[in-house]
């Protein structure tokens, strides 16, 4: 059976953050889903606060100025995207490559194959009608679905993400009310996540 779900690396966990996290090793995956706990959500915050961040930090800055920073942000970017496999074999997504493009899959069976990323270079392609998702360009660790499949797959992640967006808005909430709708909609906004 093939499952397709979205991902973010996990990052690393310097400074420390001002809230609970999940205690997972750094570069590693995080499933993003409506079964991420309150500290799964925290590390995904985290990745947001820290990814790309590259101002200086005063002091210890309180959650709400943490939150607020991110919502002024022009962009949020992450690195992940979407997860494949089937049986033992897993393709991740390759470096540099960012949820934010997930929705790029959704041109495969036009034949528009979404970029991937690279080290290892996973890679897409549709041999008579079935959807092949190469782990590199020198191996031989593929997953096959047909479209029919794909789309269902796509499906899922989607509605993975809306999700998700819901555990952010309960954990928006405790850390700072008056944060939920200006971060929940810059969030959905940023990874193409329907509200």
């Amino acid at each position: 059976m093939s499952m397709m779900t979205a991902v973010i690396e996990t990052p690393v966990l310097e400074p420390l953050p001002n809230w609970p996290v999940a205690e997972i090793p750094p570069f590693s995956w995080l499933r993003l889903w409506k079964g991420s706990s309150d500290e799964e959500v925290g590390l995904f915050m985290y990745g947001l606060c820290m990814y790309g961040n590259h101002e200086e930090v005063d002091g210890n800055p309180t959650v709400t100025e943490i939150l607020q920073e991110v919502v002024e942000r022009e962009c949020l970017i992450l690195p992940g995207g979407l997860l494949v496999q089937q049986d033992h074999s897993i393709i991740h997504p390759g470096c540099c490559s960012g949820l934010e493009d997930w929705r790029d899959w959704y041109g495969v069976p036009e034949g528009q194959f979404p970029w991937l990323g690279h080290d290892p270079w996973p890679w897409v392609e549709i041999v008579d009608g079935v959807v092949r998702v190469w782990a590199n360009q020198d191996s031989l660790v593929h997953v096959n679905m047909d479209i029919e499949q794909f789309m269902l797959e796509l499906e899922s992640v989607s509605q993975d993400l809306q999700h998700f967006l819901k555990r952010c808005a309960d954990w928006i909430a405790r850390s700072d009310e008056r944060q939920v709708n200006g971060l929940l909609e810059k969030i959905a906004q940023d990874f193409s996540i329907d509200l």
